[in-house]
């Protein structure tokens, strides 16, 4: 299809209840009356919805990824979103970081009912790896990274212990 209306940009429609592109055997890209995007493959499709104004959701099944540019409205903030856990693989399906679906962190590992912590980091070579790092670096000669530990009561009484590099 080619719109040459000379050197005018004019617009190209498609109107249809459902918009369906087809290679010579299948469907390969549908876009339905709601203006979601479905690419089939697999035992179910990918759909992209735009579920506002800033906003768009990665379906698979019944599991989803959602991408919001401005989380909450005029507050700068953008946020991804998951339907339960949020998770990152490298080298294929190596999985490096996992965000549970209550909370929890999971760094190199996956939850096995043992990981009840908040921050959870494993890590299982036997070279002396350091697990945790915590870095200072001020600009003055005496500065000293600190690792604190805060405790407060719902009436605000706690304390902060710390420990402090030398």
């Amino acid at each position: 299809v080619l719109n040459n209306a000379g050197n005018a940009v004019k617009d190209l429609c498609i109107r249809g209840a459902v918009v369906a592109f087809r290679s010579a055997t299948a469907e390969t890209l549908r876009i339905t009356s709601t203006g979601q995007v479905q690419i089939p493959g697999g035992s179910t499709p990918l759909k992209v919805t735009h579920t506002g104004a800033d906003c768009a959701q990665f379906h698979r099944g019944s599991k989803y990824l959602g991408i919001n540019a401005d989380w909450g409205g005029n507050t700068g903030d953008s946020v991804i979103s998951a339907s339960t856990n949020f998770v990152i693989h490298t080298n294929g399906s190596n999985e490096r970081l996992r965000i549970a679906s209550d909370g929890n962190v999971h760094v190199n590992m996956t939850d096995n009912g043992t990981a009840s912590a908040k921050l959870n980091v494993e890590d299982n070579s036997s070279a002396g790896t350091n697990v945790l790092l915590i870095s200072n670096k001020p600009s003055g000669a005496n500065g000293k990274a600190r690792m604190v530990f805060h405790t407060e009561t719902s009436q605000g009484q706690g304390c902060s212990p710390y420990i402090q590099s030398v």
